[in-house]
């Protein structure tokens, strides 16, 4: 049985998916979509209820596989990480990101940090450095999770 979030997260799969359609028929070249397997490194802490799962971004590649991956082929980011922390430091204080592995529990009321949220992050973030890069196709979206600034 399915719940309204994934209803809803199968309608934003859909929309997406159209989207594509609509992209790859006016652009000079083709939407790519860009996302890592590492998402799930970032899942709230046992017996804690939270609308950020991994469950999410699942449901939404899992849609998109099901509509017709052909149409655009979602790709996996496969930036180093020492080239991702750089770009990660040009707008955090490397003292933050160096505590962030540690810190686990709460950073705020709405945001949670596990053991493994910091490789998660950091594959996110590999997915938006592949995202803005223009090649192959100068128009891409991340498909990434937890959700970054």
């Amino acid at each position: 049985m399915s719940s309204p979030l994934m209803n809803c997260l199968s309608s934003f799969a859909l929309v997406l998916y159209l989207l594509v359609l609509v992209a790859n028929l006016t652009l000079s070249s083709p939407l790519r979509l860009i996302t890592t397997p590492n998402h799930k490194y970032h899942a709230p802490p046992p017996g804690v209820q939270h609308a950020e799962v991994p469950a999410r971004l699942d449901s939404i590649l899992s849609s998109l596989a099901t509509l017709n991956a052909t149409v655009c082929p979602i790709e996996t980011a496969s930036n180093q990480l020492q080239y991702v922390q750089a770009f990660t430091m040009l707008g955090h204080a490397e003292s933050y990101l160096k505590s962030l592995p540690e810190s686990v529990g709460s950073l705020t009321p709405d945001t949670y940090n596990s053991p493994t949220s910091y490789r998660a992050c950091m594959s996110a973030a590999s997915c938006w450095l592949s995202a803005s890069s223009a090649s192959p196709s100068p128009v891409s979206f991340a498909l990434t999770r937890p959700p970054g600034h």
